[in-house]
């Protein structure tokens, strides 16, 4: 299980800030969508709800940690964002790291165990997508395509189901709750590659507070294929810290925040 653990989460390291309704259970069959709801306008709702486009944009710095206990490790995914020109995010299994990747301006590397490489086009171009915590604001202006495909009961509340791709071609299926318009779930699914097989992730959060008005869960949880279920703890910082050299980043034996320097 370990290992299956370890092979997701490679794939996962995808934070969307989102919502969910409790414990998920048994979801119903999409209904009709209520007249005059557009994809638009539970998009606005959506950031709206989630403290409005003047503070969000007012975000020029975030870091953020996941822990989640497996078997005897302690799994880590931590992220830092800045502006549009820095993002980093990583995977650790205790003090050992397995991936992390780092785009610096134009240029994207991802280190491993045993190198450190640029990203080419086609990679970079995907990470790049990560580096906006709220896509949402401006989805047709970045080149996703969405479309709304009905109401659909998810984990006892309905929600709007939005299919969306991004430009770079990957598929998420998107729920809006029907009565305050924030992300219930998020489903994304992964074509096989590289001899890996396709899956389908499910994201849902929950424990949801306020951090200087914006909305973000302190847990999320992970359903994977195969039913498995992994739920992380998760921790913010907004603090506008100085950071270190972006080449120190992708030096494996350094890493610059304790755990207890991200707090809510």
């Amino acid at each position: 299980m370990y290992k299956f653990f370890i092979h997701s989460l490679l794939f996962f390291i995808i934070f969307p800030f989102t919502i969910v309704f409790g414990q998920e259970v048994e979801d119903s069959l999409v209904t009709d969508v209520p007249k005059g709801i557009t994809p638009d306008k539970i998009l606005s709702n959506y950031i709206k709800n989630n403290g409005g486009k003047r503070k969000i944009k007012k975000i020029k710095q975030l870091s953020l940690t996941m822990t989640a206990p497996v078997e005897e490790t302690k799994l880590v995914v931590r992220k830092v964002y800045k502006g549009n020109y820095f993002y980093m995010k990583e995977l650790k299994a205790d003090k050992v790291v397995f991936k992390r990747y780092v785009i610096h301006g134009e240029k994207g590397y991802v280190f491993t165990a045993t190198q450190v490489r640029e990203l080419d086009y086609g990679e970079f171009k995907e990470l790049q997508q990560e580096m906006n915590l709220y896509p949402e604001l401006d989805y047709s202006q970045r080149g996703y395509f969405y479309e709304l495909k009905g109401v659909e009961n998810i984990a006892g509340k309905d929600a709007y189901r939005m299919e969306v791709f991004t430009p770079t071609g990957r598929r998420i299926t998107e729920y809006y709750s029907t009565k305050n318009f924030l992300k219930v779930r998020s489903v994304e699914y992964k074509d096989s590659t590289n001899n890996i097989e396709a899956t389908t992730d499910i994201q849902s959060y929950q424990n949801v507070k306020k951090l200087k008005g914006l909305r973000v869960p302190q847990n999320v949880q992970l359903t994977m294929d195969n039913g498995d279920r992994m739920k992380f703890k998760v921790a913010y910082n907004l603090d506008k810290r100085k950071l270190p050299s972006w080449l120190d980043f992708l030096r494996i034996d350094k890493w610059f925040f304790d755990e207890n320097d991200y707090r809510i």
